[in-house]
């Protein structure tokens, strides 16, 4: 299937190799309806470049210009540092990081502690 962008590529010989333009020459010469599709884009292209160009109304000119103006004095006046900075602990997977760092160190402690003796107290005796 050949496009209408591979016609255009055909006509400004530009894009396509020497096998692709051969490939496109060649069903240029046997597809009539083919050629007459490349035929209507060139008079479309033909027909846009007539058109004149049209002035620009000088309003619409200093309208524009001062957006540009804006838009650069908006963008250099933003500083980078100026911008939000991101807490390290306020993710998920960090806390929950966190959260498996903490226990493995209290399990530790715990289980490097030596253990507690525990005696038993003997029951009060009853006044004779």
């Amino acid at each position: 299937m050949i496009t209408d962008d591979d016609l255009l590529l055909y006509y400004y010989r530009d894009g396509l190799t020497p096998a692709e333009r051969a490939r496109i020459g060649a069903a240029l010469a046997d597809q009539p309806e083919l050629a007459q599709r490349l035929h209507k884009l060139v008079s479309r292209l033909d027909a846009a470049a007539a058109i004149p160009d049209v002035p620009v109304p000088e309003a619409a000119m200093q309208r524009w210009r001062a957006a540009l103006e804006q838009a650069a004095q908006q963008q250099a006046s933003t500083n980078v540092t100026e911008m939000p900075r991101r807490r390290l602990f306020a993710e998920p997977r960090w806390l929950a990081a966190a959260a498996v760092v903490l226990v493995a160190i209290v399990s530790v402690f715990e289980l490097s502690r030596p253990p507690v003796q525990v005696t038993q107290i003997p029951p009060p005796q009853a006044p004779a």
